[in-house]
């Protein structure tokens, strides 16, 4: 608390915290705490968030009324203490974006990222009409040059990634989103469990189950999903006498870590052998590398963090080149080598960007360490990553090259390996090729599982595909629409999806197995337009 003897009303004026907006023309028990949150103390400044916390949705529309004139330092408090309340503040939301609206220019960027930093925390737990649609926001981060910023390019893409997010409310879908791959949805399912209270007693193991796990990297930056605060937030609302709730308190603290994981301990013969063809790979003989790249696979899940170790950008380059396919052939099995494979996104140069995003595109959706975020800017000569450059040569090849990689693992990141059956039997109808295409692949790998969408795999293997829209670049200035047909492609994903999960003597397997071996048409020329 203050020690002024002042009168409040004046203490407020004097401190210059925007009680003219009619927010807060009149005083609340909350504005006391507001004010305090700029005290010099750390214990005071800590007391007044806890009381504000306390005080529950009365100090929400007092905390968003201080922000129209306040300085920069207690705006930033304040928005704090707002995120902290999380889904209770989702009626906040429509107020901070009409804030980000009408800041004028001087010194608009510093105030901005923390407001839109804000929105993007509580954005998923309002109700209503988008308070900022996408092309506003896109207008507003070009105004400020928030894109050509790694963490202002970040926040700019949370805010639009939980934007999408609608949690469910009952207990049970929850519960089922906090156990998927998603870090973005279980993230929003661990808010929403907070707020349901003791109702979400259910909901303890996962959520300490979540404190012993890494936090899911969000690559190509440093910073993680916020897993491990938010869930002990969580389990404090919901038990908070439990026997989760000290492990809960030290987290909040700053005095937990998750255990690493253990690394696997291959037996002896296997791990010599892994190494020898590791040193293989490193050969200058093609055929050597071939053979090496060929038995690496065959050994499976053992190869893939050996493999990952070669990822370094003092190797040699037909090294990286072979590693790097073996890891994107491991696919799943490399699942644990993806936080490798996305520090590799920039650490190494052009030449192997795109090998790096076709790996993850095939390992990352079996992860729940790595997330990435599928921000990029590019032209003939630039290609930045969240902000970040990659050096090396980026011709109108590359770009063309890298794009169709990069549609790819931003599909294989769009649609979950643990979708439920109805969610792919859905996405087999997509409007998007690319989403029918990724669905298959789900299928194929889930196999025994989506039997029951056998007549929706058939009716695949047989229809005619829409095509795929891509727009490729012919030099600097001019690129072109194409359509490229992907219907024999979809057709024998369906028909390799129905070997995986139909039964052996079921009678439509003859029928997928002559659908593989049918000779492929030639590729029929795609109508352009240039533009």
């Amino acid at each position: 608390m203050p020690s002024s003897n002042v009168p409040f009303a004046a203490l407020l004026l004097s401190c210059g915290c925007g009680l003219w907006s009619a927010a807060v023309a009149q005083e609340s028990p909350a504005d006391r705490w507001i004010v305090q949150l700029q005290d010099a103390a750390p214990e005071a400044r800590a007391a007044a968030r806890a009381e504000l916390l306390r005080l529950g949705a009365a100090a929400v529309v007092r905390l968003t009324g201080y922000l129209e004139h306040t300085q920069l330092e207690h705006a930033a408090a304040c928005l704090e203490v707002l995120t902290e309340f999380g889904p209770l503040a989702g009626g906040a939301v429509p107020a901070l974006a009409e804030l980000v609206r009408r800041k004028p220019m001087d010194r608009r960027r510093e105030r901005v990222e923390l407001l839109l930093a804000t929105l993007a925390e509580l954005v998923p737990h309002h109700e209503g009409p988008d308070p900022l649609p996408g092309p506003e926001s896109l207008m507003l981060g070009m105004e400020l040059g928030l894109f050509q910023q790694p963490a202002s390019s970040l926040v700019m893409w949370r805010l639009a990634a939980r934007k999408k997010l609608a949690p469910p409310q009952e207990l049970a879908a929850l519960l089922v989103t906090l156990g998927g791959r998603d870090p973005m949805a279980v993230e929003v399912a661990v808010e929403r469990l907070g707020r349901l209270g003791p109702a979400a007693v259910p909901g303890l193991p996962a959520l300490r189950a979540l404190l012993d796990r890494a936090e899911p990297r969000l690559v190509p930056t440093e910073h993680r999903v916020p897993l491990h605060r938010k869930a002990a937030r969580a389990i404090l609302c919901i038990a908070p006498d439990g026997a989760e709730a000290a492990v809960a308190r030290e987290v909040l603290a700053g005095t937990w870590a998750p255990k690493a994981p253990a690394a696997p301990v291959l037996p002896e013969r296997l791990r010599a052998r892994v190494d020898e063809l590791v040193l293989e790979l490193r050969r200058s003989e093609v055929k050597n590398r071939t053979a090496a790249a060929d038995n690496l696979v065959a050994l499976g899940a053992a190869a893939a963090l050996p493999v990952a170790a070669l990822l370094k950008p003092d190797e040699n380059a037909d090294t990286l080149v072979a590693a790097l396919d073996v890891l994107r052939r491991l696919g799943k099995q490399a699942a644990p080598a993806t936080p490798a494979i996305g520090e590799a996104l920039l650490a190494l140069p052009a030449p192997h960007t795109i090998g790096v995003v076709r790996a993850l595109a095939t390992t990352l959706p079996w992860s729940t360490d790595v997330f990435v975020v599928p921000s990029h800017s590019s032209s003939v000569g630039h290609l930045q990553l969240l902000g970040r450059s990659i050096g090396g040569t980026i011709d109108v090849a590359f770009l063309n090259e890298f794009d169709a990689a990069w549609r790819e693992l931003h599909f294989a990141q769009a649609v979950p390996i643990d979708a439920s059956v109805a969610q792919l039997g859905d996405l087999l109808g997509d409007k998007s090729v690319l989403r029918r295409r990724r669905a298959l692949e789900v299928i194929a790998a889930r196999g025994a599982a989506c039997v029951e969408l056998l007549p929706k795999l058939v009716a695949a293997m047989e229809l005619e595909h829409p095509g795929e829209p891509r727009n490729e670049r012919i030099d600097a200035q001019r690129s072109r629409v194409t359509k490229v047909d992907r219907t024999d492609e979809l057709q024998r994903l369906a028909a390799a999806a129905i070997l995986a999960v139909a039964p052996a003597d079921h009678a439509q397997v003859p029928l997928a197995r002559a659908r593989l071996e049918a000779p492929a048409p030639p590729a029929p020329a795609g109508g352009s337009a240039d533009k």
